[in-house]
């Protein structure tokens, strides 16, 4: 997985991979001292300026993970698992936060403040919770689509995300000055929608939008889906080359590019005018990186493994300061 992390004001940009096999996922933080590794066995393990938060994964060890997030600016992290009723907060030093009740949740996803998180369930089930700042929540949207099981969500334009297993999407749109102090019911809809009104033919499988401009993008089956949100307008489709399956997109406002993930590897995109334009691959040899490579090219950028048998699981930029993370 391919992970670019928006700027903050200490202008902190990441570029995050995670390789098949032991470790399915990674996140880093905005800061870049904290690394969240997702391993196969689906349990979860943290990382805090590169030793292990000892406390946090004893608590961790006793919990199967289904989907996670870190909480943007906040030292937090929350872990939603399929078979339990709770989504789990903890902060980094090993406290736990109010869980959120909500049964069989199969995805979590922060707003880019910090300030709301959204959960989905495997019932089809969608609810977003506003956080203050004494880390307690209260439901503000919920929201149900029959007959399909959530496997991601996002906050997008005034609105939730929703993906779904059998490869659908959709938005169920909000927009609160202040947050309100009941539960809102609100209606799920198809975002992708054709020219004469008919749902589009697009699996999707993953989902961006820029933070700046009004772009949306929906990774499907060999390509990418380029989308103003104001207009519904659908922009075009570039094939990318990675494969049926683009499973991560993310936008880069500092650099105004997006990062694309499939089944064969990685590409980045500069994104002009509403046109996805020059792509170039991120170097590397992908077969030498799944089995333990000891040096690793990324961006032009060579990295040597501090001891043999270690893989690249992650790399950021802080600061201007490249760092890459073994594992």
């Amino acid at each position: 997985m391919l992970i670019v992390r928006k700027e903050t004001p200490r202008e902190v940009h990441h570029l995050v991979l995670a390789l098949p096999g032991v470790i399915k996922n990674v996140e880093i933080s905005n800061d870049g001292n904290v690394c969240v590794r997702h391993l196969a066995n689906n349990k979860l393990n943290v990382l805090v300026r590169n030793k292990h938060a000892k406390r946090l994964n004893g608590l961790l060890a006793d919990h199967e993970c289904t989907a996670f997030a870190l909480r943007p600016e906040v030292n937090e992290l929350a872990v939603a698992c399929e078979t339990d009723s709770l989504v789990r907060r903890y902060t980094l030093n090993g406290d736990s936060c109010p869980p959120l009740n909500f049964t069989g949740a199969t995805a979590v996803a922060y707003n880019e403040s910090g300030t709301m998180v959204v959960v989905g369930n495997k019932y089809g089930g969608v609810r977003v919770y506003y956080l203050n700042e004494d880390r307690e929540r209260h439901r503000i949207i919920q929201a149900r689509i029959r007959g399909q099981r959530i496997v991601r969500v996002d906050f997008g334009f005034h609105c939730v995300i929703a993906l779904t297993d059998r490869g659908m999407c959709f938005r169920i749109p909000f927009h609160f000055v202040v947050p309100p102090r009941i539960l809102v019911e609100g209606q799920a809809e198809q975002r992708l929608i054709a020219g004469d009104g008919t749902p589009y033919d697009w699996n999707c499988y993953a989902y961006a939008h820029h933070p700046t401009l009004s772009l949306e993008a929906f990774g499907g089956e060999c390509g990418v889906l380029i989308s103003q949100h104001d207009v519904f307008g659908l922009c075009g489709v570039k094939r990318t080359g990675l494969g049926r399956f683009i499973h991560k997109l993310v936008f880069c406002k500092a650099t105004n590019r997006l990062i694309a993930m499939g089944e064969f590897g990685a590409q980045i995109w500069t994104v002009e005018n509403s046109v996805m334009a020059e792509k170039w691959q991120v170097a590397g040899d992908w077969g030498k990186l799944g089995r333990a490579a000891a040096t690793v090219k990324l961006l032009e950028e060579t990295f040597e493994a501090p001891r043999a048998g270690l893989k690249a699981i992650g790399y950021a930029v802080v600061n201007d300061q490249p760092t890459v993370y073994w594992g």
